[in-house]
């Protein structure tokens, strides 16, 4: 344990971590994304890194990768086994060893992919050696112009890192069975007519093939599909001419509205709820943002969700599975879990709307030095602690401990002990930092706030 954490220490200095005989302390420092000790993890992993390998050799030889890893043929196999094992039911993905190579669902194998080199390298990295960042760039910012929609950061950076695996994948043959659609259409013609020819050259050379519609309908997958939607209008009028996406529009509707209801909630954004949850649930794209099969902490802030909403978590949690299956979809822990993330992530001022829904929990406060110093305590903790926590700083005279027992306060804070104080959560402020007071009580708050109740 010791061993392994000073060679952390080492190989990320960015960390303040300390080792004593009797235990060790590690600290994050504010400036340090936790993000830095995933990419060492993977970058250090044999196992993604034969999976990377693989990736960009994928007509290599056994022999080749026992040398370049310096390993011997049993090291191998069982290095083999045990990344099959760990895809095992997250991905329709298996390694095979006669002939080398990744196989199963090409949909899955891009998707991984995609996740991976986002988790493996910062924003700033570019691993793909062998094709010019700049021209990649270039093509999908062709792309994002043919498409006139306003696009954020998040999203360009999705499609920047879908269109590398895509074009990756094409290069060697790896392709998915599309057709052309109006968008891939447009796009060709863009390409021919109004782009900067070098980079269009650069890129046909490289997949082998010009960038013809059924071409770019790879190399953009999964955004030129017909059923991906950049405008509520654009799905509005596909509604009309398509069943599919009919049924998806009118239940995707009758779900937000019903869970609105359900809770009494407003939502200034439907419409933008509505595309984006059925591109969610047609493409099944595992965004990285949402979902980590590598590092389960986006699984760990669902759970956070799920712990501080229950009520509303399990009710839309059905109502997901309602939807794909008037859909005839199936209900996937994974699909139906990243489309819960659909929903918190884009419904307008959602969380804070379930905060107000909250019990409020009352907190006391007793002083024994002036009503002057309750007041203050009141103050600074209001503006410091979670919305979930009332405070108050009662100015009436309590004679005796069974009278402050009888108050409806659910925490008592006090400068002095009150051994009697049983039947309600006590804090002696005299006793504890007031960081560590501020902790405590959202902590208190999490626990004992009920969750928001039906309407």
């Amino acid at each position: 344990m010791k061993e392994d954490l000073q060679q952390i220490a080492s190989n990320l200095p960015q960390y303040d971590i300390s080792i004593q005989p009797d235990g060790a302390k590690m600290v994050n420092r504010f400036t340090v994304d936790i993000n830095l000790a995933y990419q060492f993890y993977l970058a250090n992993s044999v196992h993604f890194q034969v999976l990377e390998y693989l990736f960009f050799h994928p007509q290599t030889e056994m022999e080749e990768v026992l040398e370049h890893f310096f390993m011997s043929y049993p090291t191998f196999y069982r290095t083999i086994r045990r990344i099959n094992r760990w895809f095992n039911g997250l991905y329709n993905i298996q390694v095979s060893t006669k002939p080398l190579a990744i196989t199963g669902n090409e949909n899955e194998i891009r998707f991984f992919f995609g996740q991976y080199f986002a988790e493996r390298y910062p924003a700033t990295t570019w691993p793909f050696d062998d094709i010019k960042e700049a021209h990649v760039d270039k093509f999908v910012a062709t792309f994002i112009k043919i498409l006139d929609r306003p696009l954020d950061f998040s999203l360009y950076y999705l499609i920047k890192r879908a269109t590398i695996i895509n074009i990756k994948r094409h290069h060697f043959k790896r392709d998915l069975p599309l057709h052309k659609t109006n968008v891939s259409t447009l796009f060709a013609q863009a390409l021919e007519q109004k782009a900067d020819q070098e980079f269009v050259r650069s890129l046909a050379d490289y997949v082998g093939e010009p960038l013809g519609d059924i071409v770019l309908s790879n190399l953009l997958y999964p955004f030129l599909r017909d059923d991906f939607f950049y405008t509520y209008e654009d799905m509005l009028k596909a509604s009309r001419l398509q069943a599919a996406i009919h049924t998806s529009l009118t239940q995707a509707q009758l779900m937000i509205e019903d869970i609105r209801q359900h809770f009494n909630l407003e939502i200034n954004n439907p419409e933008v709820l509505t595309i984006l949850f059925h591109n969610a649930s047609s493409v099944e794209c595992y965004e990285v943002f949402a979902k980590s099969e590598i590092f389960r902490r986006r699984a760990t802030w669902m759970s956070h969700l799920y712990e501080d909403f229950p009520d509303f978590y399990n009710y839309i949690e059905k109502s997901v599975i309602q939807y794909r299956q008037a859909n005839k979809l199936h209900t996937g822990t994974e699909i139906v879990r990243y489309l819960i993330y659909t929903i918190f992530s884009t419904w307008s001022e959602l969380i804070p709307q379930l905060m107000k829904c909250q019990k409020k929990i009352r907190v006391g406060i007793f002083s024994n030095i002036n009503s002057s110093h309750s007041l203050m305590i009141r103050d600074l903790l209001a503006c410091s602690c979670s919305q979930q926590l009332e405070f108050h700083a009662p100015q009436v005279l309590y004679q005796n401990v069974r009278e402050v027992i009888r108050c409806d306060y659910d925490v008592i804070l006090s400068n002095v002990p009150i051994p009697q104080l049983h039947s309600k959560l006590f804090i002696n402020i005299n006793a504890i930092s007031i960081e560590t007071l501020i902790e405590r009580l959202n902590n208190i708050g999490t626990e004992l706030a009920q969750c928001p109740q039906e309407s």
